[in-house]
C-alpha cells in the first residue's frame, strides 16, 4: 500500500477511536498514547501526498488536544499512579505537534498541566529536562529566573559526557543566541539523519507510515517555530524540515 493509500484506512481508524462519547481517565490515556501518533501520521501523509498544509496543521492540532484533554484529567486524578505513566513532561510529542501546528496557546496550555517534577518511572531525566526547558522558550519575554540554568546544569549531567544537540539547542533558546541556535539545529538534524539510518540497520520495516517520518521531523519543525517567534534568521530549506510545512496558512481542521 503507498503513502496516498494509507491515509483513508487510518482516517478511519481514528474516527472509531472516538466512538466512545464520554471517555474516563483511562480511555483518555490511551487516546493520548494511541490515537495521537495516528493524527501525527496522517498530519505527515496528507503534507506529502497532497501538500496539505492546512489538514497537516490540524491534524497535529488535534493530536496536541488528546495531550491536553489527557492531562486536564489526570490533574483530577487523586494519585500519580491513578493519572497514569503518560502524565509526565518528557513525553513532550503532544507539545512538538502544537508547536509545529502554530499553536502556541494550546503548547501554553498543555505546559500548565503537565508535571513539573521528575517521574523517573515514567520518563528519563534527559527527556524532561529537554521537555521543560522548551517549556520555558515558549515566554522568551519572560525571565527564566534560575530555572533554566538549573534544568541546564541537570540536562547536561543526565547526558553523563554524552554529546547532544538539544542540549546546545537548550543552552542557544535559555541565551536567546540565534547563531549558537542555527548551529546546534544543524547538528539536531544530523543526529536525525544518523538515527534513522541505525533503525534502517536495525530492520525497521518500510512501511509507509515509518517512512512518511523519515521525511519529516515534528519535533524540528516546532523548534524552528520557535526561532521564528523570536524573528531569528533560519535556511528556507531544511533536511527533513520542509519550508511548506512552515510557511503555509494556518492550522485547519483535521482530516
Amino acid at each position: 500500500m503507498t503513502l496516498a493509500e494509507e491515509g483513508e484506512p487510518l482516517a478511519y481508524d481514528i474516527a472509531f477511536s472516538f466512538a466512545e462519547e464520554e471517555p474516563d481517565l483511562r480511555a483518555l490515556e490511551a487516546r493520548s498514547r494511541e490515537v495521537a501518533p495516528k493524527l501525527r501520521a496522517l498530519a505527515l501523509i496528507v503534507l506529502l501526498t497532497r501538500a496539505d498544509v492546512a489538514r497537516f496543521r490540524g491534524n497535529l492540532r488535534a493530536a496536541a488536544e488528546l495531550r491536553r484533554d489527557y492531562l486536564r484529567a489526570a490533574r483530577q486524578a487523586a494519585s500519580l499512579q491513578e493519572a497514569g505513566r503518560e502524565f509526565a513532561a518528557g513525553r513532550a510529542a503532544g507539545l512538538f505537534d502544537a508547536l509545529a501546528a502554530g499553536a502556541f496557546e494550546l503548547a501554553r496550555e498543555i505546559v500548565v498541566l503537565e508535571p513539573a517534577e521528575w517521574r523517573p518511572d515514567c520518563e528519563y531525566e534527559d527527556d524532561f529536562c529537554w521537555a521543560r526547558l522548551v517549556a520555558l522558550a515558549l515566554d522568551a519575554d519572560r525571565p527564566a529566573g534560575t530555572q533554566a540554568p538549573r534544568l541546564l546544569e541537570r540536562f547536561e549531567s543526565s547526558l553523563q559526557g554524552e554529546a547532544s544537540a538539544r542540549l546546545d539547542l537548550a543552552r542557544a533558546l535559555a541565551q536567546g543566541d540565534a547563531a549558537a541556535f542555527g548551529q546546534a539545529f544543524e547538528a539536531l538534524l544530523e543526529e536525525r539523519g544518523r538515527e534513522i539510518e541505525e533503525r534502517i540497520e536495525a530492520g525497521e520495516m518500510d512501511d509507509p507510515l515509518v517512512l512518511a517520518a523519515r521525511r519529516v521531523h515534528v519535533e524540528g519543525l516546532a523548534l524552528l517555530a520557535l526561532a521564528d517567534a523570536r524573528g531569528w534568521p533560519t535556511e528556507r530549506e531544511y533536511l527533513y524540515c520542509p519550508s511548506m510545512a512552515r510557511n503555509g496558512p494556518g492550522a485547519g481542521a483535521a482530516a
